[in-house]
């Protein structure tokens, strides 16, 4: 997912959603930048400027506010 999210494609992060595997789009993944912070998927999105992913992920339920795990960094 992490990779599909990076890169900008839509139609895989939309296949992995709709497998039921990623059935939660908040989840987090290590941000490589910065060791001790999990990111979001959409703030994944978000920050790789992917606007047509982050509109994926928010329509299957990612929370817009919510911030990455050790940060007050949010998709905003």
């Amino acid at each position: 997912m992490q990779d599909a999210i990076l890169a900008g494609d839509v139609k895989q992060v939309e296949e992995l959603l709709s497998s039921g595997t990623w059935a939660l789009p908040h989840w987090t993944f290590q941000n490589d930048e910065h060791e001790d912070e999990q990111d979001t998927l959409l703030l994944m999105a978000a920050r790789a400027g992917h606007v047509e992913v982050a509109r994926v992920l928010l329509d299957r339920g990612a929370d817009i506010d919510r911030p990455s795990s050790t940060c007050c960094k949010t998709p905003l």
